[in-house]
C-alpha cells in the first residue's frame, strides 16, 4: 500500500483565493486591526486574521457594516483570541451585527472572551460575545468563553439575536458564559435562528435557560450538545411563547432548581421536539430522560451510557466501537429522521439508519470532491479534485479510497477504484486539490446516475467521512 504523508505546517484550513474579484485583506500585516480590514473590504472579500491575541479599539465591538464578507482566523479559534477586556464600567463585546447582514456575512474561527454586555434597565441588552440586531449573519466554528450579559435584562451571555431574521449559528463552542437569561444563546422577537451542531456547556443564568432561551421566536435547534449548564428553570433550554423545532440534541447533566433540562412555558403547539437525548426531567417526544420519563412518544427511561471520546465526554457506549455495553439510545431515534452527518461513536464512524438519539459529533474530517465534468463518454477518464480537512487538534492517520456505484445503485465489482492510500494530516490543516482520475470502461452502458464516493477511515468497514457526486455516461461527441 502506498503511503502519502502530508504534514502541513503553513496551510490554512480554508481555501482563500486571491484574485481580481475577491481580495484577501490581512490583519495585522496589512491592516492594524480587524475593524480596519473590514472598513477596506468590499462584498466578497476575506479579512484574514493572523495568529495572536487581539485587544483594544478596532478589535472589539467589531462591526461588519452590512458587508457580505468573510472574517476568519488563519489557523482556527485556538490560535486567534479576541480579548474584549470588558467590565460593567467599561462594557464591550466581540462583534455587533446591526446593518441587515445576511448569510454571506460570515464570522469564523475565533475565540471571543471577556465580553461584558451591560446597559441600565429598562432597555434590554445582551450578547456578551456577539449581538445580532435584526441581522442574519453566519457564525460558525468559533469559541465563545467567559463572556457575560448581566442585570435584569442581561440576555445571552454568548449570543443575543432579535428580530424577524434567520441567523445561522453552527459548530461553535459556547462555554462558561453568564447571563440573566440564556447563558449561551438568547433568541427573541420572531427570530428564526438555525442553531446546529454547537457544544453548549457550563453556562449559567440567574433564572431561565442555562443553555438557550427562546422568547417569541421559532428557532431550529438541531444536533447540539447542551450539558452542565445551570438555571432556576430550564437548565438546558427554556422556551416561552415560542414554536421551536428541537431535533437530535443531547441535553444532559444540567442543574436546575425548579423545572428540568428542557422547559416549555406557554409555547406554540406547533413546536416539535424529537430524537432528544435528555438526562433531566422535562423533555418531550423521542427522548431518553434518565431519572424520569417525560410526556411524549418514544421515550426511554434508562442510563444513556455516555463514554469519553476524542472530542468530548458525551459519546454513546457501543460494542462495535469497543465498549462493553450498548447504549439504549443506539438505533432508537425517529425512523423517519434524516441521518445526521456525524457520529455518536468513539471510533468516529458515521451514523446510519436507524439514527441514534441525541447529539452527533462532527466528523474528524471533511471531504469535498469536485468533478471536472459530470458527463463522460465510455473509454475516457473521469477526473476530479479532492479536498481533505482535519478539524481536530490532533494529527490524524487514516486511509482514503474511492468506490463506484452503477445505474442500479449496486456497488461496482471492481471497488475500490482508487486506493486505499494512507494519509497523515496535521491538526487543523487540510490538503487541497488532490487530482485523481477513474477510467470509464468502453462497455459501460449510457445513462445516469452513476455515483463515485471518496471515503476516509479504515478500509473497508470504518468510514469517518465521505464526499460523493453523481455523473452520467453519455455517447461520444459526433466526429
Amino acid at each position: 500500500m502506498r503511503r502519502l504523508v502530508v504534514m502541513l505546517c503553513a496551510v490554512q484550513m480554508l481555501v482563500l483565493q486571491e484574485n481580481a474579484l475577491a481580495a484577501v485583506l490581512r490583519v495585522p500585516s496589512e491592516y492594524p486591526t480587524i475593524q480596519a480590514g473590514i472598513y477596506s473590504a468590499v462584498d466578497g472579500d476575506t479579512v484574514l486574521v493572523a495568529d495572536g491575541t487581539y485587544t483594544g479599539e478596532g478589535n472589539r465591538d467589531v462591526d461588519f457594516n452590512g458587508k457580505a464578507i468573510l472574517v476568519t482566523s488563519e489557523n482556527g479559534p485556538e490560535a486567534v483570541i479576541i480579548d474584549c477586556q470588558a467590565s460593567q464600567l467599561d462594557p464591550h463585546r466581540g462583534f455587533h451585527f446591526h446593518s441587515a447582514e445576511g448569510s454571506s456575512s460570515v464570522l469564523r474561527g475565533f475565540t471571543i472572551t471577556n465580553g461584558y454586555a451591560y446597559r441600565p434597565p429598562p432597555e434590554d441588552f445582551g450578547g456578551g460575545a456577539v449581538f445580532c440586531d435584526h441581522a442574519a449573519p453566519t457564525i460558525e466554528r468559533n469559541r465563545m468563553v467567559e463572556n457575560a450579559a448581566v442585570g435584569e435584562e442581561g440576555l445571552g451571555g454568548g449570543i443575543y439575536c432579535r428580530g424577524s431574521v434567520s441567523p445561522s449559528i453552527k459548530h461553535n463552542t459556547i462555554a462558561q458564559n453568564t447571563a440573566n437569561r440564556g447563558g449561551a444563546i438568547f433568541c427573541r422577537l420572531d427570530c428564526s435562528a438555525t442553531i446546529e451542531g454547537n457544544v453548549i456547556v457550563a453556562n449559567a443564568v440567574d433564572v431561565y435557560g442555562g443553555g438557550i432561551y427562546c422568547s417569541s421566536s421559532s428557532p431550529t435547534i438541531v444536533d447540539n450538545l447542551i450539558a452542565n449548564n445551570t438555571a432556576e428553570y430550564g437548565g438546558g433550554l427554556f422556551c416561552f411563547m415560542s414554536s421551536p423545532e428541537i431535533v437530535g440534541n443531547t441535553i444532559t447533566r444540567n442543574t436546575v432548581i425548579e423545572d428540568g433540562g428542557l422547559c416549555a412555558r406557554v409555547s406554540d403547539p406547533r413546536s416539535v421536539a424529537r430524537e432528544v437525548l435528555c438526562t433531566s426531567p422535562g423533555c418531550i417526544n423521542h427522548v431518553d430522560s434518565e431519572g424520569g420519563t417525560a410526556p411524549g412518544e418514544g421515550n426511554i427511561e434508562a442510563n444513556p451510557l455516555f463514554v469519553s471520546g476524542p472530542l468530548w465526554d458525551w459519546y454513546l457506549s457501543q460494542t462495535v466501537a469497543g465498549q462493553p455495553e450498548e447504549s439504549p439510545c443506539v438505533d432508537t431515534g425517529n425512523p423517519e429522521s434524516v441521518i445526521p452527518r456525524g457520529t455518536t461513536r468513539t471510533d468516529g464512524v458515521w451514523d446510519v439508519w436507524r439514527t441514534d438519539m441525541g447529539f452527533h459529533y462532527a466528523s474528524f474530517l471533511a471531504v469535498q470532491v469536485i468533478p471536472d465534468t459530470t458527463h463522460i463518454p465510455p473509454g475516457q477518464d473521469l477526473r476530479f479534485a479532492v479536498d481533505l480537512i482535519n478539524f481536530t487538534d490532533s494529527t490524524l492517520i487514516f486511509e482514503a479510497w474511492a468506490d463506484g456505484y452503477l445505474l442500479s445503485g449496486n456497488p461496482y465489482a471492481g471497488n475500490p477504484v482508487i486506493g486505499p492510500v494512507e494519509f497523515v494530516v496535521g491538526s487543523n490543516y487540510g490538503v487541497y486539490g488532490v487530482r485523481q482520475r477513474v477510467h470509464i470502461p468502453e462497455v459501460a452502458p449510457y445513462g445516469s446516475p452513476y455515483r463515485l464516493c471518496v471515503r476516509t477511515g479504515a478500509h473497508p468497514g470504518s468510514i469517518w467521512a465521505e464526499g460523493c457526486f453523481e455523473f452520467a455516461i453519455v455517447p461520444p461527441p459526433f466526429e
